[in-house]
């Protein structure tokens, strides 16, 4: 007698396989027999006549390491197919965490994360991990090592080049975490204090990656603009380091940079070509989201948001001038966010205080005239009325290069969600949902078999996980059952925290984490 047995669904099982009609039987938390199984019984069964059954989702770019201590499970992922999540995308991240630079550590991640009821006492990925171990989750999880934290450890938030005992002690700090079990680093180029490392850095880090055959996953340097070179840097880096690098989140943004899609899109091709291990991920959005000091000169940060608003507080040294000469003026390699999207496509979506909560779905330009103030003045109040605490969308992407970049065969999915107060991007809810959906059903981008192996098996190539991502005997039993006529997202920018509909069943490792109604309470999740 088996544990589960599925029955009658049409199996797309992640690779190149075409569907087919089967019977999948697990017990414990591996799939033990595919096939025709007639007459067999078991303790649990589902009937996915009608039903597409698939491997798990595969959440490439997650940002749910604080939101696993607080609930053990992540519902808007659980609830539109998602198995397994990688966490510490952008540079951003808790571990390693030294006490001489701890506020520091804390006040970079505070400004997205909510901190609320959660305890970080906590050094490194060991002591973090027990503390997951201990409370049980509900859903796979991987991380990567943070290099804004790696550098908060070792420099603060210094504005300058490590020196050779600095560049060792980072190298230390990461192979510590690779023998901890970390899937790889992350950069956040956009964001200081990550930003402030130089290529040579990243390149001397990815070394130790490379020694591992783990990944560098990238939010580059520049998305606009510069979009070009930031692509070459990483070819750069692949090339000389031999590091498999991620391209978090690819997109093209600012309208005067709409079409630069084909061109990126031909180089990474020619680099893959040459023997380099270089892909990219993507999620179904034009707009993006991030946190309102993203929009200011990376210098202003480098000794922390508490600081920067002192500065703003008292304009010392002219601070606000000089700022409002930068954003206007430009400041050479730097993604000027304003500049490329528009006071009036920066939409603001999370607030901390209750007096600003009525500016939520107002764009900076809007509540520029709300207030009756510049657009620069705009920006510093919303700072400081809300200590740092604002998170915004940014509306500066076409649609003609997100199906471009949707369509190239190692592109992979990632949500990018964050679990926040207000109105939080829609990506958390509704990703894999509206790829299937709209994507696939409705546009014919590619075919169905093509977006699930985007979703299940090439990520799982990507991370190295031998035994996920695919519907094979003595595979992990990661699972979705979906009817794909009926699958939708129903989260919008506007009422963003909607579950989506047609996601029947999710199975973890096994157990049934999901069954169309409600969330198991069984933890069947593991720290991967």
């Amino acid at each position: 007698m088996y544990d589960l047995l599925i029955k009658d669904g049409l199996i797309i099982d992640g690779t190149d396989s075409s569907p087919y009609r089967a019977n999948i039987a697990v017990n414990d938390d591996k799939i033990i027999e595919i096939g025709d199984l007639q007459g067999e019984e078991a303790r649990e069964i589902i009937d996915a006549r009608g039903k597409n059954v698939s491997p798990g989702f595969i959440d490439m770019h997650c940002h749910d390491e604080i939101e696993l201590l607080k609930h053990s499970t992540i519902e808007p992922k659980i609830r539109q197919g998602v198995t397994t999540i990688v966490n510490g995308n952008c540079g951003m991240g808790f571990y390693p965490l030294l006490e001489k630079n701890r506020e520091l550590l804390l006040d970079y991640n505070a400004k997205l994360f909510s901190l609320d009821g959660v305890d970080v006492n906590w050094h490194n990925y060991d002591e973090y991990k027990k503390q997951l171990n201990n409370k049980g989750i509900n859903i796979n999880a991987i991380s990567l090592m943070a290099h804004g934290a790696l550098r908060i450890a070792v420099l603060g938030f210094e504005e300058r080049k490590a020196d050779a005992q600095e560049m060792e002690r980072m190298k230390d700090l990461l192979r510590e975490g690779v023998e901890q079990g970390v899937y790889g680093m992350s950069s956040g180029l956009l964001y200081p204090p990550s930003s402030y490392a130089d290529k040579e850095e990243i390149k001397e880090l990815c070394s130790v990656l490379a020694e591992h055959d783990l990944i560098y996953a990238t939010h580059m340097r520049n998305e606009s603009d510069n979009i070009l070179h930031s692509i070459k840097e990483n070819i750069e880096i692949a090339r000389e380091t031999g590091v498999s690098v991620e391209i978090s989140h690819l997109n093209v943004s600012g309208k005067d940079n709409w079409g630069k899609s084909s061109k990126i899109l031909k180089m990474l091709k020619e680099a893959r070509e040459s023997g380099l291990d270089i892909s990219c991920d993507q999620y179904p959005y034009k707009a993006g989201s991030t946190f309102l000091t993203a929009c200011l000169p990376q210098w202003t940060l480098n000794q922390g948001v508490n600081v920067l608003l002192e500065k703003l507080k008292m304009n010392k040294n002219g601070i606000k001038e000089k700022i409002r000469a930068e954003i206007k003026e430009g400041i050479e390699g730097w993604d000027n966010i304003i500049k490329s999207s528009g006071w009036d496509n920066i939409v603001i979506n999370s607030v901390k205080s209750e007096k600003n909560q009525e500016l939520l779905g107002k764009s900076l330009e809007e509540i520029t005239k709300i207030w009756d103030l510049d657009y620069y003045d705009t920006l510093y109040k919303l700072l400081l009325d809300e200590e740092g605490y604002v998170t915004i969308l940014i509306y500066s992407v076409c649609e003609d290069d997100l199906f471009n970049i949707f369509k190239n065969d190692f592109t992979m999915i990632g949500t990018d969600g964050i679990k926040l107060g207000g109105k939080p991007h829609p990506r958390l809810y509704g990703s894999y949902p509206k790829i299937i959906s709209k994507f696939i059903r409705e546009k014919g981008l590619i075919s169905l078999e093509e977006g699930i192996k985007k979703m299940t098996s090439l990520p799982a190539k990507k991370l190295g996980l031998k035994d996920r991502g695919a519907l094979k005997k003595g595979y992990f039993a990661d699972i979705v059952i979906f009817d794909y006529q009926e699958i939708e997202d129903l989260a919008s920018y506007l009422k963003p925290q909607r579950f989506p509909a047609g996601i029947e069943w999710v199975i973890v490792n096994g157990k049934v984490a999901y069954d169309g109604n409600k969330l198991s309470s069984l933890n069947c999740g593991k720290i991967l």
